[in-house]
């Protein structure tokens, strides 16, 4: 799949949530630190991708380099054997902590962890809600893994968890397997690292991971552009 996630419309869009975020943090007497503008910045992301109309459907796609640059191209050049669907889904509210990212090899989950790494969430860092996270997300994944026609049965799973409902939800699947994960992004464990791989590919027992604090970098001293320029206005910038 190729969300058009790079969007320059949806990007704009992000940069007035993310104004307006940390706005309201700062009213409400919250430190403006690197954690609290990192998740503003992921939040406002997922948010700024919320389409409600087919306008808005269609300049997201032709503002978006993902589909200019990787999709058309390959339609041109393959026009009897490319094939594309469109996918529109119901809106549902993801908060960045409740993003996770699942691996399964051999139809069996063996590790889990935060989407978004480099991030600290509070919610995430209590045992007991990763323990209830997890409960949810075991119980889903019996009742869908018959349903995912993936052969072999390897692959990563984005899903959304919601602790209130007791549901989770899947945004999405990736390829996923040896020897390092196919491309496919591992997150909190270091494709690189030897026993990290052997914790992916099931031969080492089920890990899930997440941050237990706060970041030491500074994600604000690698913001360029309009954002910094306001961030420096308005001296969030540390």
């Amino acid at each position: 799949s190729r969300s058009p996630k790079d969007s320059t419309m949806c990007r704009a869009r992000a940069l007035e949530l993310v104004k307006a975020k940390l706005m309201d943090a700062r009213k409400s007497g919250s430190k403006i630190d690197s954690n609290v503008v990192k998740i503003a910045i992921m939040a406002s992301t997922i948010e700024s991708l919320r389409l409600k109309s087919a306008e808005e459907v269609l300049e997201c796609f032709i503002t978006s380099s993902r589909v200019c640059e990787d999709d058309l191209p390959l339609a041109l050049r393959y026009p009897k054997s490319w094939s594309q669907h469109i996918i529109l889904r119901e809106w549902v509210d993801i908060s960045p902590q409740c993003e996770l990212r699942a691996f399964v090899m051999d139809g069996k989950l063996t590790a889990l962890c935060q989407y978004y790494n480099g991030a600290f969430f509070p919610e995430l860092s209590q045992k007991v809600n990763r323990e209830k996270a997890l409960s949810i997300i075991r119980e889903f994944f019996k009742k869908v893994k018959d349903h995912i026609k993936v052969d072999p049965p390897e692959y990563s799973m984005d899903l959304a968890v919601d602790w209130e409902k007791e549901r989770a939800y899947v945004i999405e699947l990736n390829p996923f397997g040896r020897p390092d994960g196919m491309g496919t992004g591992t997150a909190l464990f270091n494709n690189k690292n030897p026993q990290d791989l052997k914790v992916l590919f099931g031969e080492r027992p089920f890990e899930f991971r997440v941050e237990e604090a706060l970041p030491k970098e500074d994600c604000r001293l690698g913001i360029k552009g309009p954002l910094r320029n306001w961030l420096e206005e308005q001296h969030m910038m540390g």
